[in-house]
Order: C-alpha cells, then sequence, then structure tokens
C-alpha cells in the first residue's frame, strides 16, 4: 500500500485493516518521480505527496502504530538519503520496520546503506534481474 493513500488522515485505519489479514506488509513511500512503478503506484505517490506525506511521517506513524506483522518499506533511494541513513536507519527500527526494497540501488553499490542497516538488524531486499 502507498502510504497514506487515498487518505493521509486514515493512513493507521488503512493499515491495521491490513495488516489483520496478511503475514507481511509492504508500504510504499511516495516519490516524486516513481520511475520502476506502473501508473496506479505513480498516481498514488502523487496524491500522497500531495496531501503532505513523507518519508519522516511514515516513519512517526509506524512508530506511533507498532504494526503487528513486519513492515517492509519500498523506496526510492533520494528520500532515503535526504533524511542519512544513519538517522534512518536509528529511526526505522525505533518503528519496528523489517526490511527496504530500493528499486534504483544496484546491488553492487549496496554495501554502504547495508553497513547501516546491519547494527539495527534491518534487511534490504534487492531486485536482481538474471539473464538466462
Amino acid at each position: 500500500m502507498t502510504a497514506g493513500y487515498p487518505s493521509r488522515e486514515r493512513f493507521r485505519e488503512h493499515l491495521q485493516a491490513v495488516a489483520a489479514g496478511v503475514d507481511v506488509i509492504e508500504i510504499g513511500v511516495p516519490f516524486t518521480d516513481p520511475m520502476a512503478d506502473g501508473v496506479t503506484i505513480q498516481r498514488a505517490s502523487r496524491a500522497a505527496l500531495a496531501q503532505g506525506v513523507s518519508l519522516r511521517w511514515i516513519l512517526s506513524e509506524l512508530a506511533a502504530l507498532r504494526i503487528p506483522v513486519p513492515v517492509i518499506l519500498m523506496s526510492y533511494l533520494n528520500p532515503l538519503l535526504a533524511v542519512g541513513l544513519q538517522p534512518l536507519c536509528r529511526t526505522a527500527a525505533d518503528a519496528d520496520v523489517a526490511a527496504f526494497i530500493v528499486p534504483d540501488l544496484p546491488v553492487d553499490e549496496s554495501d554502504e546503506f547495508r553497513a547501516a542497516l546491519d547494527p539495527h538488524g534491518l534487511a534490504l531486499i534487492q531486485m536482481v534481474h538474471a539473464r538466462h
């Protein structure tokens, strides 16, 4: 689900409803240029951003809510770097985030992010294209 879509005010309610029926939940961090996403997620991101949804807001909401299933944040690299890798990882761990998916972070360029995640027990789920 895209954080803050369709309504920032009902994010907690929607998140709790989804979490009640799943084993893990992926929350999309809205981004201005979601190049790896389709039209539906692009529109959801634009709508959430228009309501003021940000990565810091999402982490604050997650920390306040405490979802009972693992939470994976899907974000592009720029919003993560804007927060700073060390502060991001501390805050994400405090909010019970389990992992990140970062589609625009190549595997061979992920060492710095992994090094920031590891001390906090956070995982990086990589997208790898295998050629046959």
